[in-house]
């Protein structure tokens, strides 16, 4: 498969080239969550739609997230050693992390799934949907392990310019996704179970074909030499230096979102659905930035590594233009269409006129956020994690449980809780911006100055 070597060329059309597959893959698999909430709100109802889509959900992929983030500190350093031709490095940040995302698999994936009650009665799940909720995230939390290695091989490969292998092996995990789901739910009639077996069977799918791509690559300088397993401890220190500051980052994302989500619990199963519902349709925005940080992170990696500064500022500009653009389209996209997408999912009127109501808090302001993708993305690729940590931790934790405990607490209904997330994208912006000028004048502006070395 084709390598795409972001470190030459014309920038432009590199980032797309490179970014065109990472956001297929991202939005196939985003494919999967809406179209297993159409099946289990067609199939299992509102209640079995409610319980997918709320806490456990929301606590899985707050798990979930903050270990592929804690794991990503090996997929920066990869395409730093790369852009560096350092391949002796590299191989041994291949394999630390491949064992360490294995070994880290499966400690969570057993604490997590004993621990599966005592987080959704924390979370105030509507004890309707307790239950349900509880079976699904046993289930999710079992197979855990295969998301993280699955999420670990794959950031190898696009570490190393290869977006294609990633994007096949989740479209084809997508298409088995949805052909079990329906089975289980819709045929065999195992509800919310259904789903949560379906979702660990492709994620086992992935993981085992991705895997194998590694060990069957030939003379590759990230070929994965099961007998040079082992675990470089200077490498996984700085590892967990960049990735710690990336896992911490999500758990704040985490903190809020659970947050969040005991909130919209207050407001009854209707407003739980509609806001799991939210998640599915408004995710598709999502899974492109979520491509388009992870493209900034490996074109800044790969030319920090070859010490091309030039060429990272001018990605910079680039980046912003073309996923603005894409912001733009979806904006507007969801603003004009949603109303007719949600009732393919739940005809239940009044999950219908809620979840629209939650589109216009949130579409009109997506081109806000790309910023933070941008400069975010530019500034991991560096390894600089940290500072920006402090400026998420901020914007995304303290001021969102801020409002969630006065201005919600004022005004309990939807638009008083989703207005919080623009006015956090803005500050947000606004300090990594500043950050990201500081750090240019600091470390590259002067000749000679030392910067961060492979």
């Amino acid at each position: 498969m084709e390598r795409i070597d972001l470190t030459k060329g014309p920038i432009a059309s590199k980032m797309l080239k490179y970014f065109l597959p990472l956001a297929a893959g991202n939005i196939f698999q985003q494919l999967y969550f809406a179209v297993d909430a159409l099946i289990v709100g067609r199939f299992a109802g509102t209640l079995a739609l409610a319980a997918v889509g709320g806490s456990a959900s929301a606590v899985s992929l707050a798990v979930t997230n903050f270990f592929i983030a804690l794991c990503g500190g090996g997929t920066i350093l990869i395409a730093q050693f790369y852009g560096a031709n350092n391949y002796g490095a590299l191989k041994k940040a291949v394999h630390s992390s491949i064992l360490f995302s294995f070994i880290i698999g499966l400690i969570i994936s057993g604490s997590a799934y004993m621990l599966t009650e005592r987080i959704l009665l924390l979370t105030k799940v509507p004890a309707e949907s307790l239950a349900l909720s509880r079976d699904y995230m046993q289930i999710i939390f079992a197979g855990l392990i295969f998301t993280l290695v699955f999420n670990m091989a794959a950031g190898i490969l696009r570490a190393v310019g290869d977006s294609k292998t990633p994007f096949i092996i989740v479209t084809a995990s997508c298409i088995i996704n949805i052909v079990f789901d329906y089975v289980l739910i819709a045929v065999v009639g195992l509800g919310v179970k259904g789903a949560a077996i379906a979702t660990v069977f492709s994620q086992f799918v992935c993981a085992l074909v991705a895997v194998l791509k590694l060990i069957f690559a030939g003379d590759n300088v990230y070929r994965l030499r099961l007998s040079c397993l082992r675990i470089d401890f200077r490498i996984l220190g700085r590892m967990l230096a960049v990735g710690v500051p990336l896992a911490l980052q999500s758990v704040m994302y985490s903190i809020t979102n659970v947050a969040s989500q005991v909130c919209i619990n207050t407001l009854g199963t209707v407003a739980v659905a509609s806001w799991g519902l939210l998640g599915r349709i408004d995710g598709f925005f999502w899974a492109m930035m979520s491509a388009a940080n992870t493209t900034m992170s490996n074109f800044a990696g790969q030319n920090f590594g070859k010490k091309d500064y030039e060429r990272m500022k001018k990605g910079l500009v680039s980046g912003l233009i073309i996923f603005e653009c894409i912001a733009v389209i979806y904006s507007v996209f969801l603003l004009s269409c949603g109303r007719f997408i949600v009732p393919l999912f739940d005809p239940n009127p009044d999950v219908v006129s809620t979840t629209v109501t939650m589109f216009f808090c949130f579409a009109p302001f997506y081109p806000v956020w790309v910023v933070n993708e941008v400069f975010s993305g530019s500034l991991r690729g560096e390894g600089k994690t940290l500072v920006p940590f402090f400026i998420l931790m901020f914007s995304v934790c303290i001021f969102r449980l801020i409002w969630m405990n006065s201005i919600f607490v004022a005004h309990p209904t939807i638009p008083g809780l989703a207005l919080m997330y623009p006015v956090s994208w803005a500050i947000a912006d606004i300090g990594i911006v500043i950050y990201y000028c500081l750090h240019i004048k600091n470390n590259r502006a002067r000749p000679g100055r030392k910067t961060d070395t492979i």
